[in-house]
């Protein structure tokens, strides 16, 4: 293998390395997907110590926010088939 086989010459004559062509995109969403289940992971995590220490303190469960906006969207929905289906 040549020795300025990976050089490129320039305007000015001096021979400079050759930058490594990187996937930014690809670096960018493995980073996002990875630091997004590191947080899910953690959140469960968190819910379950929570739910742990509710029960053993005696407490009733209660309802998160999420929790409840799932089951309005699911009871709307439920609602919405109910209407087509008897309506139309």
């Amino acid at each position: 293998m040549k020795e300025n086989e990976n050089k490129r010459p320039e305007a000015d004559g001096e021979n400079k390395p050759r930058k490594q062509v990187r996937n930014k995109a690809g670096r960018f969403l493995m980073d996002y997907w990875i630091t997004s289940r590191e947080y899910g992971k953690d959140n469960e995590k968190r819910y379950k110590e929570q739910l742990e220490k509710e029960k053993a303190e005696g407490k009733e469960h209660k309802w998160s926010e999420n929790e409840k906006t799932y089951l309005i969207i699911i009871i709307l929905g439920l609602i919405a088939l109910g209407v087509k289906y008897i309506f139309f």
